[in-house]
């Protein structure tokens, strides 16, 4: 779990101005490293949850700056 330095901020930007966290707190797991049944023989699932607004309307551009911005901060923490 990577959480966001100021919790009230990201929590009041996911459910109360329902637009995407400028700093986003995110839950990561890789599964397969305790259950090999989830994934392929030699191979890994991973999956990373980042709490997020529901109905956010976003540009392909715009997922793709989200999307580096997360990878960039597990990156950093990981």
């Amino acid at each position: 779990m990577i959480f966001a330095d100021d919790w009230e901020r990201n929590f009041g930007e996911i459910f109360k101005d329902c637009i995407p966290p400028s700093d986003p707190s995110l839950y990561v797991c890789c599964p397969s490293k305790t259950d090999p049944s989830v994934a392929p023989e030699g191979d890994e699932n991973l999956f990373v949850l980042v709490p997020f607004p529901a109905g956010v309307t976003m540009t392909d551009d715009e997922v793709q700056q989200y999307r580096d911005k997360t990878i960039a901060l597990i990156e950093k923490n990981i």
